[in-house]
């Protein structure tokens, strides 16, 4: 599981976000910490390399012993995102030319109709 929160964050703090990290009991956790706030520690570009992020900090002893023992890193956490995604599949696979199966039928063509319903 990949958690991400930013230290900033004051709709999701992230010491309580943290948390979640304790409640996985088997596999692999990563917690990430975003430097900003709620949209800018996730709207962060790897190219614009503005911020920076922690990493690797030893989990199970709470949020704080977290932080402690974190590796500071300057730039996004995306391109460390995008490493750890590809550490956890298989090798990729052509996406399928039809949509549904016989169990789960395609319903519509996308984008479907529900963009395009307005709110009452």
């Amino acid at each position: 599981v990949y958690f991400l929160s930013a230290v900033e964050d004051h709709i999701a703090p992230w010491k309580t976000t943290f948390i979640g990290t304790e409640l996985v009991k088997q596999g692999n956790v990563e917690f990430v910490l975003a430097a900003s706030g709620h949209v800018a520690g996730v709207i962060n570009p790897a190219n614009k390399n503005k911020r920076h992020f922690w990493k690797d900090g030893e989990l199970g002893q709470g949020a704080d012993h977290w932080l402690e023992t974190a590796t500071e890193v300057p730039g996004s956490w995306w391109p460390h995102w995008d490493a750890w995604l590809k550490s956890q599949g298989d090798k990729m696979i052509d996406a399928p030319e039809k949509l549904g199966s016989e169990k789960y039928p395609e319903l519509e063509a996308a984008p479907g109709s529900f963009v395009f319903a307005k709110a009452d």
